[in-house]
């Protein structure tokens, strides 16, 4: 699913974000889910990468995340941007005083994390409160659809910006945490189709799209 930027925007609206209540199994999520979506979406993060991130992966004053223990056992330092990090910033003393010895920086109780099940639960009932994120052919929107969408945003921001994007994909490769640059240059093959400004400049650099074999 190819979020657009005012389903983004409706997302993350006050309205749908503030829907989200307090259960006895996790009477923080009003505070945690609305950041922990936001981290996914503004640094490009797996689901499973954000939502087992530990307090001290954290770096609030210098504005990183650490990023261990991946799937593709690379771990990564990350930069945190200035809107995001305020926000975190605000959100973290709000936990402190909730959960003061926490494990996780987005925890669903005092020494444990969401599930991948209940996370992907949660998102979807903001999916369906916003009104977005259904697809005629069955293709619904997914947590993971937010990484997706931090990959095409910033391709297109730099193709925008007339820089070469293929000199710049080992960089994302490594932001990404990609094993392979075969698994970054996969996104090449969406962007003309999503987003005008490639799809101008598509004669340009569309000659020297790589084949690659997704089997």
């Amino acid at each position: 699913y190819f979020f657009t930027e005012e389903n983004l925007r409706k997302l993350f609206s006050d309205e749908v974000m503030g829907s989200l209540h307090p259960v006895s199994q996790a009477m923080s999520r009003q505070y945690v889910l609305p950041q922990l979506f936001s981290t996914i979406h503004c640094c490009g993060l797996r689901p499973g990468e954000a939502r087992t991130l530990l307090v001290g992966d954290v770096d609030l004053e210098q504005g990183w995340l650490d990023i261990k223990g991946t799937k593709t056992c690379r771990d990564r330092r990350l930069p945190i941007g200035e809107l995001l990090l305020l926000e975190l910033r605000r959100y973290d003393l709000i936990m402190q005083k909730r959960l003061p010895e926490r494990k996780y920086f987005f925890p669903i109780k005092k020494k444990s994390c969401y599930a991948s099940s209940s996370l992907a639960s949660a998102f979807r009932y903001i999916l369906r409160d916003a009104g977005i994120g259904q697809s005629s052919i069955g293709n619904n929107a997914r947590l993971y659809d937010m990484r997706h969408h931090f990959v095409f945003r910033n391709i297109n921001i730099w193709i925008e910006d007339g820089k070469d994007v293929y000199a710049l994909l080992p960089y994302l490769r490594l932001y990404l945490g990609h094993s392979s640059i075969l698994e970054t240059e996969y996104y090449l093959q969406w962007v003309p189709e999503f987003f005008p400004v490639f799809e101008h400049l598509y004669g340009k650099l569309g000659n020297n799209l790589p084949e690659v074999n997704h089997g």
